[in-house]
C-alpha cells in the first residue's frame, strides 16, 4: 500500500500539478535535451542500444531522487505545520 506522500506524489490522491503550469524556461531546456540526444543519435548510430540503457537507468535516477526530495519536503513541512500549532508556553 502506497504512503499518503506517494499517493500526492504521484498525483494519485490529488491533482497538484499540470503540464501546461511548466515554465518557459523548463520547456527550453527539454528542447536542447531532445536535441542533443538527436544528433547524438545521428552522429553514433552504433550507440543506439546503450545510449537507450543509459537513458533509462538516468530516468530511474532521477526519479527516484525526486521522490526522496519530495518526500524529505513534505515532512519537513509537517514538521513545520506541527511546530506551529504547539501552545506557546
Amino acid at each position: 500500500m502506497k504512503s499518503i506522500i506517494d499517493l500526492i506524489y504521484d498525483n494519485d490522491f490529488f491533482r497538484i500539478t499540470d503540464n501546461s503550469s511548466l515554465s518557459a524556461e523548463y520547456k527550453s531546456a527539454v528542447d536542447r535535451l531532445c536535441a542533443a540526444e538527436k544528433q547524438l543519435l545521428e552522429n553514433f548510430p552504433e550507440c543506439a542500444e546503450i545510449f537507450g540503457e543509459y537513458q533509462d537507468a538516468q530516468i530511474d535516477v532521477t526519479c527516484l531522487a525526486a521522490r526522496s526530495k519530495f518526500a524529505k519536503g513534505m515532512r519537513v513541512g509537517a514538521q513545520l505545520m506541527l511546530e506551529l500549532i504547539k501552545p506557546l508556553k
